[in-house]
């Protein structure tokens, strides 16, 4: 889902190629079985035949829409076990990774 996910917070359409953190052909094979289960569409950028965009489709915005408040609240579930400084001292080197990352 973290994939939908990425879809779906950049105005339901990425540039594949730069979007996600994964070695060409393991993005594709994804992106592939999202698309044959119909969560996405996929079609090629114009601009650079190497390159495609993907976008949801009406069941994987639905999927999005059932799932995420179901993911928060797992979330908000799993943070309790931490205190609020601890909850911020985790926020912040979430933060760090993942500006490093990026």
């Amino acid at each position: 889902m973290a994939k939908l996910r990425l879809i779906s917070t950049t105005n339901g359409e990425i540039e594949a190629k730069h979007g996600l953190k994964l070695r060409p052909a393991a993005m594709t094979s994804r992106l592939r079985r999202l698309a044959d289960a119909g969560f996405i569409e996929r079609f090629q950028n114009p601009a650079d035949k190497r390159g495609y965009y993907v976008r949801l489709t009406e069941k994987g915005r639905k999927v999005m829409k059932d799932i995420i408040p179901l993911h928060i609240d797992n979330e908000r579930q799993l943070l309790l076990a931490l205190s609020q400084e601890d909850q911020h001292t985790l926020n912040r080197l979430l933060k760090r990774l993942t500006n490093h990352w990026a």
